[in-house]
Protein backbone atom coordinates (compact mmCIF):
# COMPACT_ATOMS: atom_id res chain seq x y z
CA UNK A 1 0.00 0.00 0.00
CA UNK A 2 1.23 3.54 -0.73
CA UNK A 3 2.44 5.85 2.15
CA UNK A 4 -0.40 8.60 0.97
CA UNK A 5 -3.35 6.32 1.56
CA UNK A 6 -1.89 4.95 4.19
CA UNK A 7 -1.89 8.65 5.75
CA UNK A 8 -4.84 10.14 4.36
CA UNK A 9 -6.67 8.24 7.04
CA UNK A 10 -4.61 9.66 10.09
CA UNK A 11 -5.06 13.13 8.52
CA UNK A 12 -9.29 12.98 7.89
CA UNK A 13 -9.41 11.78 11.79
CA UNK A 14 -6.88 14.60 13.12
CA UNK A 15 -8.33 17.03 10.84
CA UNK A 16 -12.16 16.09 12.32
CA UNK A 17 -11.07 15.85 15.44
CA UNK A 18 -13.94 15.81 18.08
CA UNK A 19 -16.95 16.89 15.89
CA UNK A 20 -19.29 14.38 14.67
CA UNK A 21 -19.02 12.34 11.74
CA UNK A 22 -21.96 12.79 10.41
CA UNK A 23 -21.67 17.01 10.63
CA UNK A 24 -18.59 17.00 8.27
CA UNK A 25 -19.95 14.39 5.74
CA UNK A 26 -23.15 16.17 5.79
CA UNK A 27 -21.24 19.78 4.79
CA UNK A 28 -19.25 17.83 2.05
CA UNK A 29 -22.23 16.13 0.98
CA UNK A 30 -20.84 12.54 1.49
CA UNK A 31 -22.58 9.48 3.64
CA UNK A 32 -21.37 9.35 7.24
CA UNK A 33 -20.55 5.29 6.20
CA UNK A 34 -18.50 6.81 3.08
CA UNK A 35 -16.21 9.25 5.52
CA UNK A 36 -15.87 6.41 7.67
CA UNK A 37 -14.55 4.12 5.24
CA UNK A 38 -12.27 6.87 4.18
CA UNK A 39 -10.92 7.14 7.66
CA UNK A 40 -10.48 4.18 8.35
CA UNK A 41 -8.70 3.07 5.20
CA UNK A 42 -10.97 1.11 3.88
CA UNK A 43 -11.90 2.91 0.93
CA UNK A 44 -9.98 5.79 -0.70
CA UNK A 45 -12.00 8.89 -1.94
CA UNK A 46 -12.11 9.58 -5.76
CA UNK A 47 -10.31 13.14 -6.93
CA UNK A 48 -13.71 15.00 -6.83
CA UNK A 49 -14.23 14.16 -3.08
CA UNK A 50 -10.55 14.57 -2.35
CA UNK A 51 -10.97 17.93 -3.38
CA UNK A 52 -14.37 18.64 -1.54
CA UNK A 53 -12.09 17.31 1.75
CA UNK A 54 -9.45 19.93 0.57
CA UNK A 55 -11.69 22.45 0.69
CA UNK A 56 -13.68 21.37 3.68
CA UNK A 57 -10.18 21.44 6.08
CA UNK A 58 -8.53 24.42 3.98
CA UNK A 59 -5.49 22.34 3.49
CA UNK A 60 -3.74 20.92 0.40
CA UNK A 61 -4.23 17.39 -1.48
CA UNK A 62 -0.59 16.68 -1.45
CA UNK A 63 -0.69 17.70 3.01
CA UNK A 64 -3.58 15.28 2.71
CA UNK A 65 -2.21 12.19 0.95
CA UNK A 66 1.25 12.92 2.68
CA UNK A 67 3.43 15.18 -0.22
CA UNK A 68 4.03 17.89 1.83
CA UNK A 69 3.93 17.82 5.86
CA UNK A 70 3.05 21.38 6.02
CA UNK A 71 -0.55 22.09 7.95
CA UNK A 72 -2.98 24.74 7.19
CA UNK A 73 -3.55 27.41 9.23
CA UNK A 74 -6.62 26.24 10.24
CA UNK A 75 -4.98 23.42 11.82
CA UNK A 76 -2.31 25.86 13.61
CA UNK A 77 -5.35 28.08 15.37
CA UNK A 78 -7.21 24.92 16.05
CA UNK A 79 -4.38 23.82 18.00
CA UNK A 80 -3.71 27.73 19.55
CA UNK A 81 -7.61 27.69 20.33
CA UNK A 82 -7.78 24.19 22.38
CA UNK A 83 -4.59 25.32 24.32
CA UNK A 84 -6.14 28.64 25.24
CA UNK A 85 -9.35 27.24 26.23
CA UNK A 86 -7.60 25.17 28.74
CA UNK A 87 -5.37 28.09 30.01
CA UNK A 88 -8.95 29.64 30.66
CA UNK A 89 -10.10 26.48 32.31
CA UNK A 90 -7.29 26.81 34.79
CA UNK A 91 -7.19 30.36 35.67
CA UNK A 92 -10.72 30.27 36.38
CA UNK A 93 -10.26 27.16 38.67
CA UNK A 94 -7.39 28.98 40.68
CA UNK A 95 -9.57 31.95 40.77
CA UNK A 96 -12.90 30.15 41.37
CA UNK A 97 -15.09 30.26 38.53
CA UNK A 98 -15.67 26.64 37.29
Amino acid sequence: MDDGVKLLPEKLKKLRGERPRKDIADKIGITEVTLCRYENGQRTPDAYNLYKLCKFYNVSSDYLIGLENAVSDFDIIRKDNKRLRNKIKQIKRIIGED
